[in-house]
């Protein structure tokens, strides 16, 4: 008796530790999407660096490591993600997130869904 109780606290220990680091590396996560959402309040002075230029309903839009940008004036503002925007590239930490057997991709509260025949990734709303 003593040893299945040995071995089941052996089991909770392992378990407890298991959550602890998988909740650590998940607020990791979180706290980089934060930075993200962050930094889309600042306006940036000069063109964004290696840029891809984005253009949706006749708006241009540049597109660097997960952020939109729009120019303002002289300035360039990082702004929310345009809904139909296409990139060919997805930002290096995103997610994949299967959802009623279809495939979406998460990055900084942007969901995109990939369209094969054009190999592009197309920002859309949040799937249901």
């Amino acid at each position: 008796m003593k040893r299945k109780a040995v071995q089941f606290e052996r089991i909770i220990i392992v378990v407890a530790m298991f959550m602890f680091v998988f909740t650590a590396l998940t607020g990791a996560q979180t706290k980089r999407e934060e930075r993200i959402h962050r930094r889309a309040e600042r306006v940036v002075v000069k063109t964004p660096v290696r840029y891809n230029e984005v253009i949706v309903k006749d708006r241009h839009y540049y597109f660097r490591s997960g952020a939109f940008y729009e120019r303002r004036a002289n300035v360039y503002a990082v702004v929310p993600a345009p809904i139909g925007a296409k990139i060919t590239i997805l930002p290096a930490g995103y997610r994949i997130i299967h959802l009623h057997r279809k495939r979406f991709y998460f990055f900084a509260g942007v969901y995109y869904k990939y369209i094969p025949r054009e190999k592009v990734f197309v920002v859309i709303e949040k799937p249901l």
